[in-house]
């Protein structure tokens, strides 16, 4: 059977190539995949166990079959319905976006900005670059927003990402949450972002004088900037 690999960040970086076109043998699942990668792609040999992998736009386990045609993510590490507007692009994120969030119910609006700041671990940096997909991200940022419902008696929850090039100031993020009282709004405003930085297939990459490279994990190397 055949199956489309989408590299996304590091990984496509490493291999070269956006989409990888690989043959696999009847009945085989994404662990089998998983060991196969460093055959198939030796570049990914290093990282290939702790590549997340998403079938046709869900994260799968090691135990889900693979079919003929499927759409495979290798995700590195990343820094369902829902009511929350969703915005993944390269459109300009202005503070006031989500202004209409707020209701008549509301008695508390709190809104999160991710600002591109000029420095990253004692560097200097130019810009930033994001890099997404897209699809499997609004998804996931749906089912975080359903998630923060589920903890917390909030109204109206709305995420905008940017992707692409970034210059120092412009906001990479911005989430705005509704509520009838502050301590839920804070609550879930904090949950949102922090879940974002955990699982959705949205990177990093800072732009320096000194090179280069992708922010993924909780450990950022601190010397391996691309020339």
């Amino acid at each position: 059977m055949t199956i489309t690999l989408l590299l996304f960040a590091s990984c496509r970086e490493s291999v070269g190539r956006r989409t990888v076109t690989l043959e696999m043998a009847p009945g085989s699942c994404v662990g089998d995949l998983r060991r196969q990668l460093p055959g198939e792609l030796p570049s990914l040999a290093g990282i290939a166990p702790s590549i997340s992998i998403a079938v046709n736009e869900e994260y799968a386990k090691e135990d889900v079959r693979l079919h003929d045609g499927d759409e495979v993510a290798l995700i590195p590490p990343v820094s369902g319905g829902s009511q929350a507007p969703i915005v993944v692009s390269e459109e300009t994120i202005a503070s006031d976006s989500h202004a209409w969030v707020a209701q008549t119910t509301d008695g508390a609006v709190v809104r999160f900005e991710g600002i591109v700041r000029d420095n990253a671990r004692e560097r200097p940096t130019n810009h930033l670059e994001y890099e997404a997909y897209v699809p499997m991200a609004q998804k996931v940022l749906g089912t975080i927003c359903e998630e923060a419902r589920q903890h917390w008696p909030v109204g109206q929850i709305a995420i905008s990402h940017r992707v692409g090039r970034l210059e120092i100031g412009e906001i990479s993020v911005l989430i705005t949450v509704g509520s009838p009282h502050r301590d839920e709004a804070f609550s879930a405003c904090r949950f949102v972002i922090d879940r974002i930085k955990e699982v959705v297939p949205i990177w990093k990459k800072e732009v320096g004088p000194d090179g280069s490279f992708w922010v993924e994990g909780p450990h950022e190397p601190p010397s391996d900037r691309q020339a």
